[in-house]
């Protein structure tokens, strides 16, 4: 049986959390009921779920089960005593903030932690890629096949058969935006978070658990919401680029972790500046590439506590303590291959676009993507060699 909610909110705060209807349609997906709500410029009258109630005067108390004021933070006192005064118990008052985290940020879900991603041709590092966050503690993957392989799916059949990747035939040009669409609409309720990256990223923690540090980030508790500005949404992360290493071919290296070692400088604020995000889907109104258009009264953050609005990360490139390791130019060969296939989120519409979008990433590949020497993925080398031929023969480790 659904829970009956009254809504109670005044001017702007009000206007701002429910005007459009997104948070009412998907508070009803996932089962809350709202009996009706009230602001002091619409007369107290509203209609919700087909049913027109007024807030004033209260129903009986025992036919209340919740109150959620959708006030200024100044103002949850002074509402709640005058509410309490009116009959209503106060276990049954909650501030509009405190319901949206319980709401959206709390529960039980299949999986703590997946990965959506849109790829084409990516055979050669799939394994790799996969087998990687599973160490790291990635539960679950959504992958959406842009380029309609056989191969790729005869590839992760294992992980298929066990539950670990649903593999989505996805074809057309430029689909990332709604392959990330249809993760947000089928699979939020599925899993707790989601990161949304490409693969040639890879998620780097750099402390214990992976998992928690970002759950310490998402869910807070209730105690702590007045001093932020939002409820967090999503969690930020700032690429670390990295160029060819000097490989001509994708034939003339093993492990792509393990022998491309050279990255841009941190000095360089662009790209590395450049965030993807791990997202809470529930709060996800339209996803980007990198960050989100959240829900009204959600955003995102990063880990030094900046919420972020752009497509940049907002502490500049000082967060070390999980990056997204972008291998952005795998050889000189691959550079070539990537533009030349088609891309999931780009389109070039003339031979001489994609020559000179080669001749591009050539030249930044040269001049500034091979300058720091980093081997942080090194140390996962033995494992993930011993993961992925065990994958190869049909048995996941």
């Amino acid at each position: 049986m659904k829970v009956r909610y009254i809504l109670y909110g005044l001017g702007e705060f009000f206007t701002d959390f429910f005007a459009d209807g997104r948070i009412i349609k998907r508070l009803d997906e996932m089962g809350y009921s709202f009996c009706g709500r009230s602001d002091s410029f619409r007369n107290g009258e509203e209609i919700i779920n087909d049913k027109v109630y007024s807030i004033t005067p209260l129903p009986p108390e025992n036919f209340i089960d919740k109150i959620v004021l959708s006030v200024g933070e100044g103002r949850v006192g002074e509402i709640s005593s005058s509410l309490m005064e009116m009959g209503i118990t106060r276990d049954k008052i909650i501030s509009a903030k405190e319901f949206l985290n319980s709401a959206f940020c709390k529960g039980d879900f299949k999986y703590k932690l997946s990965i959506a991603v849109i790829v084409k041709d990516e055979e050669r590092h799939i394994l790799e890629w996969i087998e990687y966050h599973r160490m790291i503690g990635v539960e679950h993957f959504y992958i959406y096949d842009n380029g309609g392989s056989k191969a790729l799916e005869k590839m992760l059949l294992p992980y298929i058969s066990n539950g670990i990747v649903d593999l989505i035939d996805y074809p057309g040009v430029r689909m990332q935006l709604s392959a990330y669409d249809d993760t947000i609409n089928n699979f939020k309720y599925q899993s707790k978070y989601i990161a949304l990256i490409d693969a040639d990223e890879f998620l780097v923690c750099k402390e214990s658990n992976l998992y928690h540090l970002i759950n310490n980030s998402l869910d807070i508790d209730n105690d702590k919401l007045s001093l932020l500005p939002l409820l967090p949404g999503g969690l930020v992360i700032n690429w670390e680029v990295f160029g060819t290493s000097g490989f001509e071919t994708d034939t003339s290296y093993g492990l792509l972790t393990a022998t491309h070692l050279y990255r841009y400088s941190d000095s360089k604020i662009y790209p590395n500046a450049h965030i993807k995000t791990i997202v809470n889907p529930r709060t996800v109104d339209k996803p980007n590439v990198h960050n989100m258009k959240f829900l009204p009264y959600f955003g995102s953050r990063s880990l030094m506590g900046s919420f972020n609005v752009g497509s940049f990360f907002p502490d500049g490139v000082k967060e070390d303590r999980i990056r997204v390791y972008h291998y952005a130019y795998r050889s000189e060969k691959e550079i070539e291959t990537k533009f030349l296939r088609g891309r999931a989120a780009t389109r070039y519409d003339s031979q001489s676009e994609i020559e000179n979008a080669i001749l591009s990433a050539k030249e930044e590949n040269k001049k500034y993507c091979n300058e720091v020497y980093d081997d942080w993925m090194v140390q996962y080398e033995p494992e993930l060699k011993s993961r992925i031929k065990s994958a190869m023969s049909g048995k996941l480790l």
